[in-house]
C-alpha cells in the first residue's frame, strides 16, 4: 500500500455482462496504448489506476490487469486480456449435452463450469489475491446468508479471506441459470455458496469509491473511470412479461437486474461527484453493441467478431472524453 498517502487516486471499475466483456476489454486496449503515448514509456492499466474493481466478466478483466508475473510486474497487457475473450469465449459457454438436458437452463444451470475453471487455472495458477500488484475488488453474493461477499486483495489478514485469484473469479462469474454457485469453505468449516455479484452490484463503482476513501484517507482528488458492457437489444413489453412464471422469467429478470443495477450505480456516482468534498473527474463509458447480439452467452465466431468491432467503434465514439480523462489523471 505504498500509494496510501497519495493526494490523487485513480479508480477503474468494470461492469458484468458475460461475453460482452469484449467491449470494455477493447476500450482498455486503447487506454493502455494511449497511456504509453502520453507518458513516453511502457505503462500498464495497473500502473495508472490505483484501485480496480470488477463484477463477473469485469472481475475477470480486473484480475488479469493486477495479476503479477515472476518479477512482480503486470503479467498481462490489455491486448492479451482482450484476446482471452476472443480466443476462449466459445469454450467458456460451450453447448454440451448439459445445455440440452437442462432445457437451456430452465431446470438447472445450463453450462458446466469445468472449461471456465481450467481457464482460470491456466491464467492465474495458485496466485493469491494478496499478491495483486494493485488493490482490487471483485463482487459476489452469498446465497446462504443472502448478503454480499466481496473479495478484496488488501483485506487478507485473516487467511480465510486470502483466496486464490481463480476462486474469486469463479465466484464472481457464477451467473444464475448459467453456472452453478461456487462452493467455498473456510478452515473453521464455515462454507459459502457464492454467485455472480451482478445480482446486487453489477456496476461496482460506488463501492469502489467508498473503499478508496477508506484506503486512501489523505486523498484530496479521486478520479473514476467506470466502463459498462453495452446495453442489450432485449426489451420486455407488458404483453410478454405478464406471462412470466418461475421458469420462464428467471433469466430475463437476471438480465434486467444487471442493466438496471448499473444505471442506479451510475446515478449514485453522479450525485457523489456533485456533492462530495473530494474533487476529481468521473467518466462513465456505456458502449454501444451496434450489430452484435447482446446475450451473455452468444459466443459464435460472428458475434464475438461483431463485439470486438463494437468495442473499437466505442473507442472512436468516446475518444475525446477518454483522452481528456487520461490527460487530467496522469
Amino acid at each position: 500500500m505504498s500509494k496510501k498517502n497519495n493526494n490523487t487516486v485513480n479508480i477503474l471499475t468494470i461492469d458484468g455482462g458475460g461475453i460482452r466483456g469484449i467491449l470494455p476489454a477493447e476500450i482498455l486496449v486503447y487506454i493502455e496504448q494511449r497511456l504509453k503515448e502520453l507518458c513516453g514509456k511502457d505503462k500498464r492499466i495497473s500502473d495508472h489506476f490505483d484501485y480496480i474493481a470488477g463484477t463477473s466478466t469485469g472481475g475477470i478483466l480486473a484480475g488479469l490487469y493486477v495479476m503479477p508475473d515472476e518479477k512482480g510486474n503486470s503479467k498481462y497487457t490489455a491486448l492479451e486480456a482482450s484476446n482471452l475473450y476472443f480466443d476462449h469465449g466459445s469454450k467458456i459457454f460451450k453447448k454440451q449435452f448439459r445445455w440440452y438436458y437442462t432445457l437451456a437452463g430452465l431446470i438447472a444451470p445450463r453450462y458446466n463450469p469445468d472449461n471456465l475453471e481450467e481457464l482460470f487455472i491456466e491464467c492465474f495458477g495458485h496466485t493469491l489475491i494478496s499478491q495483486a500488484i494493485t488493490p482490487f475488488m471483485v463482487t459476489s453474493v452469498d446465497t446462504d446468508n443472502r448478503d454480499l461477499y466481496l473479495f478484496k486483495s488488501y483485506n487478507t489478514k485473516d487467511p480465510n479471506k486470502d483466496r486464490f485469484f481463480r476462486e474469486a473469479l469463479r465466484a464472481t462469474t457464477a451467473a444464475p441459470t448459467y453456472f452453478k454457485p461456487y462452493h467455498m469453505k473456510y478452515n473453521d468449516g464455515t462454507d459459502y455458496s457464492l454467485i455472480d455479484g451482478g445480482i446486487a452490484m453489477n456496476n461496482p463503482s460506488v463501492s469502489a469509491f467508498i473503499e478508496v476513501m477508506k484506503l486512501f484517507p489523505n486523498a484530496k482528488k479521486i478520479n473514476t473511470l467506470s466502463i459498462g458492457t453495452g446495453a442489450t437489444e432485449d426489451s420486455y413489453s407488458y404483453t410478454n412479461s405478464k406471462k412470466w412464471g418461475v421458469i420462464t422469467g428467471a433469466s430475463k429478470l437476471f438480465n434486467i437486474a444487471l442493466s438496471s443495477g448499473s444505471d442506479v450505480a451510475n446515478y449514485q456516482m453522479l450525485k457523489l461527484y456533485e456533492n462530495s468534498k473530494i474533487k476529481g473527474k468521473f467518466l462513465r463509458i456505456d458502449p454501444n453493441i451496434h450489430d452484435a447480439k447482446g446475450g451473455l452467452d452468444v459466443v459464435c465466431k460472428k458475434n464475438i467478431k461483431l463485439l470486438r468491432e463494437a468495442g473499437k467503434l466505442s473507442v472512436k465514439e468516446y475518444k475525446d472524453q477518454i483522452d481528456e480523462f487520461l490527460k487530467n489523471t496522469i
